[in-house]
């Protein structure tokens, strides 16, 4: 199930999606990741789109937008994604963007 949802991360993934592609019940994968790994399945996929962006932030180009970015990945709500990736990265995605601008000058 990982291995699908990382594969397919900047696709507008739906558990109705993973359950078929895996032959497990919605209900088992919820279950299954709860009980394994303590957080759900769309949870993870968050995580690993922020890993993704994170990734990508850092090897920007100088004329690429965080915008951009963000949204080839399937973030949608940019001030979720800053909030989200500042608990995870502790420091907004904008603040990566520049630091590592920053360093490319």
């Amino acid at each position: 199930m990982e291995e699908y949802l990382v594969a397919h991360a900047e696709e507008a993934v739906n558990i109705g999606a993973l359950a078929k592609e895996t032959g497990y019940s919605f209900s088992a994968i919820y279950k299954g990741f709860q009980q394994f790994r303590g957080y759900t399945p769309l949870n993870f996929l968050k995580r690993t789109r922020l890993v993704n962006l994170r990734k990508r932030l850092l090897e920007a180009p100088p004329n690429v937008t965080l915008t951009k970015l963000a949204t080839d990945l399937g973030f949608t709500h940019l001030g979720r994604l800053s909030a989200d990736y500042k608990k995870q990265f502790g420091e907004l995605p904008s603040d990566t963007l520049r630091n590592i601008r920053r360093l490319q000058r």
